[in-house]
């Protein structure tokens, strides 16, 4: 009788378990379904896709796409917005630095027709096989309610590495013409080169010529379809000829360039002016003086006027003068950068580890994102000359 009476307690319960399970189910699915029903009745907002990238098929297929390690590519992307949306932002999944670098550090998106949006990414190649990392967009509705994201695929690229060539100098463009050369002592042991030059390329900030430390742009910019550089190098004294090959794309094969080494002057306190060196003031009035001496002189001979021989004594007194306290010493405080050139991004040879005594031989006055920077050349015991920042200097 007990048993009987607990089977029915049993199966009502069961039952009962089975139709609360039943109803969360069910209450379940339809918020289930109601999401479903949400997501769909909203609008696609954006869609993303790759423009332009190396080795894409093209409509040209004879045109070469041949990449070589050390070079830089560009990849264009197209971002269309819909519904008034707009773009709330984009970044890349993370890639390996040692195979590829994204050179294109602060791009904005352009806006090339209503509702779409175009950006050109840099990406320089650092090994033979490596993927450009797949680009995350992110799109915000015109009302703010809801946000959708888009993704677009990885990009694999096989590249030729060209580096077993000793003197590689990196792919760098097409049409190299050497505008000038000055080399000069740099210190005991080494003399500096700087050549200007222009040539076609769009990967020309690459370039590295091998076997030197100490090495760079003095002044890299655009001039007329060109790029236009300033480039120093700092060799040993038995150098006599600097010489480096650099990847021509176009052509398919390695162009040599050789810059022959002769110091002109062992004169350090006149060395590393530009490249079209302006004749010192300090120079020219010496000159003046010296001028003008020899013409009172002269006078003084032919005519026998004592006021001439008074004008010789007081021009010989002014440079004297000159030529004693034209020398002005200061030293150089800890931390300061001493760079090749008078320029914004001139190469630096050097920084100051303790306060170095050093000959300040030259100033000049540069624009430094429009604020006015006062450098000093400087003389450093007897051997380096460089350029250093006024703050850097304490005048004796």
């Amino acid at each position: 009788m007990m048993g009987a009476q607990i089977a029915r307690w049993w199966h009502k319960a069961t039952i009962i378990l089975a139709f609360v399970a039943s109803s969360v189910m069910v209450l379940s699915a339809q918020e289930s379904g109601e999401e479903e029903i949400q997501e769909s009745l909203r609008s696609k907002i954006v869609y993303a896709k790759v423009l332009s990238a190396p080795q894409m098929p093209q409509e040209q297929p004879s045109q070469d796409q041949t990449l070589y390690v050390g070079q830089e590519v560009f990849v264009t992307y197209e971002v269309s917005l819909f519904a008034g949306a707009s773009l709330k932002g984009s970044n890349f999944e993370k890639a390996a630095r040692d195979k590829i670098e994204i050179a294109s550090k602060n791009v904005s998106w352009k806006s090339v027709d209503s509702g779409r949006l175009q950006a050109t990414y840099g990406f320089k190649i650092k090994a033979p096989s490596v993927s450009i990392p797949a680009l995350h967009i992110t799109a915000l509705a015109a009302d703010g309610s809801y946000e959708e994201s888009v993704r677009v695929d990885s990009i694999a690229l096989n590249a030729i590495d060209l580096r077993s060539n000793a003197q590689y100098a990196g792919v760098l463009g097409k049409n190299f013409k050497l505008l000038r050369t000055k080399s000069q002592s740099h210190d005991d042991t080494h003399n500096i080169v700087i050549f200007e030059f222009e040539m076609q390329s769009k990967n020309l900030k690459n370039m590295a010529i091998r076997g030197f430390e100490t090495q760079g742009f003095e002044e890299l910019n655009e001039r007329n379809g060109s790029m236009y550089a300033i480039y120093s190098v700092v060799v040993p004294k038995g150098l006599r000829e600097l010489s480096f090959e650099y990847f021509n794309p176009d052509l398919r094969r390695f162009e040599s360039v050789h810059i022959p080494i002769v110091v002109v002057s062992s004169e350090l306190v006149s060395t590393q002016s530009d490249l079209n060196p302006k004749v010192s003031y300090t120079l020219f009035k010496l000159v003046v003086v010296g001028t003008l001496i020899m013409l009172f002189l002269g006078l003084f001979i032919w005519k026998r006027y004592k006021i001439f021989l008074f004008i010789v004594a007081l021009l010989c007194g002014v440079l004297i003068y000159n030529l004693a306290f034209n020398n002005i010493y200061g030293v150089l405080k800890s931390g300061a950068a001493v760079s090749i050139l008078p320029m914004k991004d001139s190469t630096i040879v050097r920084i100051i580890e303790s306060d170095t005594p050093a000959q300040i031989v030259g100033e000049r006055k540069m624009d430094l994102q429009g604020q006015e920077v006062l450098l000093y050349k400087v003389l450093i015991g007897d051997s380096q000359i460089g350029w250093v920042r006024s703050e850097y200097v304490s005048k004796d």
